[in-house]
């Protein structure tokens, strides 16, 4: 797992008002907790080394070294949430999570498909239904990726997450039966095939009632048969 490390600075000024004034000066408020101790700790840190930092990674999960104004000692932490400006994507807050030596850490890694199904050359549409997945595991163990082979699915086949190993040290934390991707039929053919059944339905309707007709007539005509031989 990749390691980093960054400067903070610590602030003591809080709420709606500090926090859009922090961002005009070109900073992000930050906040550092951790399941070993109660509260948290507010920063602040540069958005443009941050959101060079994010890129340069590539991936949010990593391991980080965060060296604290006027503390001596270095804290890892890993971040755990993250808000980006909508239209400019840069970062606006960030949530840090100290971890413990020794301690396993719940993470929500990226899926990575790999392959190609088989059901894509029938004519099937790839359907991704879950993008990340949690894992628990050491610090040093978090994957970038969990990568999900597909080569194998046809046509109205899907792959869950029973279905997928978890690498030694690592844990799954999701529901065993979540649909991770499927492989599923155009909507156009499912159109019209849905329009030919209710055509077909519809035929067999008009025939069955027709056949219905046909033996009430007959019925009247055996019944007038009848009636004709009692007056006789």
């Amino acid at each position: 797992m990749e390691e980093i490390s960054i400067k903070l600075e610590k602030r003591e000024v809080f709420g709606k008002g500090a926090a859009k004034k922090l961002r005009r000066e070109g900073m992000v408020p930050v906040i550092l907790y951790g399941s070993g101790w109660k509260g948290a700790i507010s920063l602040k840190i540069s958005a443009i080394e941050l959101d060079n930092v994010l890129h340069a990674t590539r991936n949010r999960n990593v391991l980080m070294d965060l060296g604290i104004d006027g503390e001596k000692k270095k804290r890892k932490a890993i971040i755990k949430a993250l808000d980006r400006h909508p239209v400019n994507r840069m970062p606006m807050h960030v949530d840090f999570y100290e971890v413990e030596k020794g301690h396993k850490v719940i993470v929500e890694v990226p899926i990575h498909i790999t392959g190609e199904a088989q059901g894509i050359e029938a004519g099937g549409i790839l359907q991704p239904e879950l993008r990340k997945l949690k894992v628990e595991c050491m610090p040093k163990d978090i994957p970038e990726s969990i990568d999900v082979d597909v080569t194998s699915l046809g046509i109205g086949e899907s792959l869950h997450l029973r279905d997928l190993m978890s690498s030694e040290g690592q844990k799954f934390m999701d529901d065993p039966n979540a649909t991770i991707v499927s492989v599923v039929i155009p909507a156009a053919e499912i159109e019209a095939k849905t329009a030919e059944e209710t055509s077909e339905e519809i035929k067999e309707s008009f025939e069955e009632k027709g056949e219905e007709e046909g033996e009430e007539k007959s019925e009247e005509k055996s019944e007038e048969k009848s009636e004709e031989k009692s007056e006789k």
